[in-house]
């Protein structure tokens, strides 16, 4: 369990064993509960549900965000934008391997293991880039830095991208 601030509110975060039954491959899930709470007292509550049997926990502060009014949640490749403070779900997209998500603007430049992308907070993608390979470093470092208009990213082979963020073409 965590929590992290809002406004004058607290969001807490918990996971536990899926009240769901297990899946064919025989592993249970894992709920994962988000509450609004003003001075220790419940506002608002909302779960998702994380059906692949992942090892917990699943969820970190770093997996969080707050941008604009929405909370940003990602976890096991699935992003989750609620509306704040009463926790609405906007929308709910899957992905390969989310590494991380930076506000950009009024937008989201999502890191994934296989693509680099920007989203608005309703989920829309607008635009995608993919490198020859998967854009992680061989030797684990952070290749990932957002600059003011543009990107660099690093794939496994050490090959290095500059992205446009405007449109997601690649800077030659």
């Amino acid at each position: 369990m965590f929590e992290i601030a809002y406004e004058t509110y607290r969001l807490r975060f918990t996971e536990e064993k899926s009240s769901y039954p297990p899946g064919p491959s025989g592993l249970c899930g894992t709920d994962i509960h988000i509450w609004l709470l003003d001075n220790g007292k419940e506002l608002y509550h909302t779960h998702t549900c994380e059906p692949l049997g992942m090892p917990r926990p699943l969820l970190s502060e770093q997996q969080c965000l707050i941008h604009n009014e929405h909370l940003v949640v990602f976890f096991s490749g699935t992003i989750c934008i609620y509306h704040l403070p009463e926790l609405q779900l906007c929308c709910e997209l899957e992905k390969v391997q989310i590494i991380h998500i930076v506000p950009f603007g009024n937008d989201l430049i999502v890191h994934d293991e296989v693509e680099i992308l920007r989203i608005n907070i309703n989920g829309d993608i607008l635009w995608t880039f993919s490198g020859a390979d998967i854009l992680v470093s061989l030797r684990g470092e952070n290749c990932f830095r957002l600059h003011k208009d543009h990107i660099e990213v690093c794939d496994f082979t050490g090959r290095k991208y500059r992205i446009a963020c405007s449109n997601g073409q690649e800077i030659l």
